[in-house]
């Protein structure tokens, strides 16, 4: 065995520029303008220092491939094919150079070719390293992983049948070998027996004695996983195929067969799931070794580093892992797209409604990002109805609060419920009777949500989380507490769609036994709040804190904010927050109570304070209402008058006193 030198100096020419690597900068740059890739691709070309072979990856997302290279990558190719003697036809460098590169093209062109697809992948093998015992963080940090080594032996199959793809694959999983974290410094080649399993499925279905021989040669033991090597193989192409493939009697009609098979995108959920129960032996605890040895995709880098955990700081852990050059927001919108598409997933499965689904189903990622996506597509439907009618002008149509039957003498106008018709037709009256109903508004909000500087003003959500609002920590079950998300998610989607969200700051205070506080976050800290929403509902007593009620009014340096409160009961101490309250509306500041059920004390100490005081009896109610104040102080209305009106024949009612001053909603 050759000792490999390791000289990372990167020696530069006389004119600082490497002639070495500006030959395969130019050669890379010649094979794209070749395939005609560099016409719809950028591409980004590096020597770093600290690589230790080489890294690549092609962003579906903007067409751009990163190839970031060892410095003395050319050298060692040279040298891995004289010192394993590999036969190679060609340049060793262009070989080499080009199976990456139609590497990473082929998970643009074979797989996967769009968010849907990786998803989909990714939701097989995180079902599949679960069935076989692996742990809930376990599974989110292996499985982008696991699901790149997957979309890896589809895209390299396809290519397969080019002969020097396969050289230069070889010559590229044997550099592996010699500089992979198993090795020290090329003194020892070798395997751990995942990435054995990997390279071997992979190299059976050549005809090329190099490549099927790898994993025989660099790992330690063969014979032991020789037959889950196989199975893993089968997982992908069938046990047949698999047979054949091991026992090297694939046949050219075999090859194109399994070619258009695992182009085949509706095998590709089982398949990857029988993949990562297969591996999932051998890649348990694994995880150091399998970041150095498995280079990811851009959309599996942006899924790869969630653990579930919370750090010291109180902030998510991980996500931090390499590729495509991808910032932190790049990789936070890939992995909502991602998230966004499993939840259209499992609608489709369940017949097309939200409620029901399980945050569970998508084990890859994290309880509050399923709940996030469930609320945030809810929240969606909301808003479109809510703004279905009349443009900008809309007003609430989907949610009346209240209905009225029609009087016999009243004409009939809009808004009718003609749903809620009944009649009437008793035995002992000869007379037919039709009830009319028709739809009321109770709280018709119109006023712009501008201070009096300008900007717009932000918002602080203050929510009941005691035993009586009833959640059962399942999304959208109809409890008191899932109207308070709804409602919230749909004020945020209300500002979204009106290009509004972004200029304000949102607090959100949770009260029971304890008071919690998010602070005030900007529009791109939203999580922060939502995650808030989704852990830390309490079942307790209703009390609220009034030291973190002081501490919210504190911190808030932007000028004026409105505060919606929302409970469904007597809080214990209100006669401490009374005078806190007063103090915000003083200055001024307006306050917003929703009432569920019966009034309380404090509502009315608040309506005597000049806060408004909405008593519903009905918790749907509470959508509606949070929209209707957001869509008449943030919305495009203009000059419109306030009406409080009366429904339910006076069981619900907005009220608001006219002293100490008027309220502006």
């Amino acid at each position: 065995m050759v000792p490999f030198r390791r000289d990372k100096k990167d020696p530069q020419a006389p004119d600082g520029e490497n002639p070495v690597h500006a030959a395969t900068d130019a050669m890379i740059r010649q094979y794209a303008s070749e395939k005609h890739w560099d016409t719809t691709h950028r591409i980004s070309i590096s020597h770093d220092a600290k690589k230790d072979f080489f890294d690549a990856s092609t962003n579906n997302r903007t067409w751009k491939t990163d190839i970031s290279l060892a410095p003395d990558f050319e050298t060692r190719q040279g040298e891995i094919v004289r010192d394993a003697k590999l036969t190679v036809t060609g340049d060793p460098v262009r070989t080499a150079i080009t199976a990456m590169m139609d590497h990473e093209y082929g998970h643009w062109g074979v797989c996967p070719q769009n968010v849907e697809q990786a998803e989909m992948i990714l939701d097989g093998v995180s079902r599949g390293l679960a069935r076989r015992g692996i742990d809930g963080s376990q599974v989110m940090q292996l499985g982008p992983y696991v699901s790149n080594m997957f979309m890896d032996v589809l895209v390299n199959g396809v290519n397969f049948e080019k002969e020097q793809f396969t050289e230069g694959h070889t010559i590229l999983n044997t550099d592996r070998a010699y500089f992979g974290p198993k090795s020290k410094n090329g003194k020892k080649p070798g395997y751990e027996d995942y990435f054995g399993m990997f390279v071997d499925a992979q190299g059976k279905l050549t005809d090329s004695p190099d490549a099927r021989g790898l994993a025989e040669r660099y790992v330690t033991n063969y014979q032991n996983i020789e037959i889950d090597c196989e199975q893993l193989l089968a997982s992908i192409v069938g046990r047949q195929y698999a047979r054949k493939a091991f026992a090297g009697e694939l046949t050219e009609t075999d090859r194109q067969a399994i070619r258009r098979g695992m182009r085949n995108t509706a095998d590709w959920a089982g398949s990857a799931e029988e993949f990562a129960k297969t591996i999932a032996p051998y890649i348990e605890d694994k995880l150091d070794d399998v970041k150095k040895n498995v280079h990811l995709s851009p959309m599996m880098a942006a899924m790869a580093g969630k653990t579930g955990k919370e750090g010291q700081n109180g902030q998510q852990e991980g996500n931090e892992e390499p590729g495509g050059g991808l910032s932190p927001q790049e990789k936070e919108q890939i992995r909502k797209e991602i998230i966004e598409a499993g939840v259209k997933r499992l609608v489709k499965a369940n017949g097309g409604t939200l409620a029901g689904i399980d945050p569970a189903d998508l084990p890859y990622a994290m309880s509050h990002e399923v709940f996030d996506e469930i609320y945030r597509q809810k929240a969606d439907q909301i808003v479109v109805e809510f703004k279905k009618e009349g443009g900008d002008q809309a007003r609430m149509t989907l949610f009346h609060m209240a209905k009225r039957r029609l009087d016999d003498s009243e004409p009939i106008s809009d808004p009718m419920a003609w749903g809620s018709t009944i009649f009437i037709n008793k035995p002992d009256d000869p007379e037919k009777k039709i009830w009319l109903f028709k739809n009321t508004t109770p709280y018709d909000f119109n006023e712009e949500g501008r201070s009096r500087t300008g900007s717009f003003e932000n918002i602080l959500f203050a929510v009941d989380v005691s035993g009586s609002m009833q959640w059962s920590n399942t999304p959208l079950d109809e409890s008191r507490y899932d109207m308070c998300i709804r409602s919230i998610y749909s004020v945020i989607n209300y500002l979204e769609k009106t290009n509004t969200a972004q200029y304000l700051k949102y607090g959100l205070m949770l009260f029971s036994d304890n008071t919690t506080w998010s602070g005030w976050v900007s529009y791109g800290d939203l999580m922060k709040l939502k995650r808030q929403l989704f852990e830390g509902f309490q079942g307790g007593d209703t009390i609220m804190d009034p030291d973190v009620l002081k501490q919210a009014v504190s911190e808030q340096k932007d000028g004026r904010f409105l505060t919606m409160i929302t409970s469904d009961g007597e809080i214990t101490n209100y006669e401490q927050l009374l005078p806190i309250f007063m103090g915000i509306i003083a200055k001024p500041n307006d306050v917003v109570l929703m009432q569920i059920s019966n009034m309380s004390s404090f509502g009315e100490g608040l309506r005597q304070s000049g806060a408004a005081v909405a008593q519903i009896n009905s918790p749907e109610d509470l959508v509606g209402l949070n929209l209707s104040i957001i869509d008449s102080r943030y919305g495009p209305h203009q000059g419109n008058t306030v009406e409080i009106k009366k429904a339910l024949e006076g069981e619900q009612e907005m009220t608001r006193a006219s002293k100490p001053r008027p309220m502006r909603i």
